[in-house]
């Protein structure tokens, strides 16, 4: 199951939002209880937000972070989508990016983010930018 989950993954920061989902639907479905339960609603989050789908990135990536909190990666992709979507969450999930990661910065984000095309990657830094990154 987590293989499925895994291609998922590599289909979102491949710029393949649906195929994406698909695979990560596959994952969830052979495993509904998993142990990787929070990695698949991040998954989710980062390919409905390479997708435009900032409504659903969100929840994704908060019920991520609810299911493990201490991981910096929810709260990205999560402050992105809330920034994109004019969220006022977006400011409140950028401060606790900030107090789990303080080197999170514009440039930190260009250099590290793994979607291969340069749209979604200009796309993941404006959404920070408007959550006050």
């Amino acid at each position: 199951m987590n293989a499925h989950g895994l291609l998922g993954i590599a289909h979102a920061f491949g710029g393949r939002s649906a195929e994406a989902i698909t695979s990560i639907d596959h994952a969830v479905r052979l495993s509904p209880r998993d142990t990787f339960l929070s990695d698949f609603h991040l998954y989710y989050a980062f390919a409905y937000f390479q997708g435009a789908r900032y409504d659903l990135g969100l929840e994704c990536a908060l019920q991520s972070h609810h299911l493990r909190p201490g991981h910096p990666y929810p709260l990205l992709i999560g402050a992105a989508c809330a920034g994109h979507l004019g969220d006022e969450s977006a400011v409140r999930i950028l401060r606790d990016l900030k107090a789990i990661l303080p080197i999170v910065s514009a440039k930190w984000v260009e250099m590290t983010s793994p979607y291969v095309q340069a749209a979604d990657r200009e796309r993941l830094i404006d959404g920070l930018a408007r959550a006050g990154l």
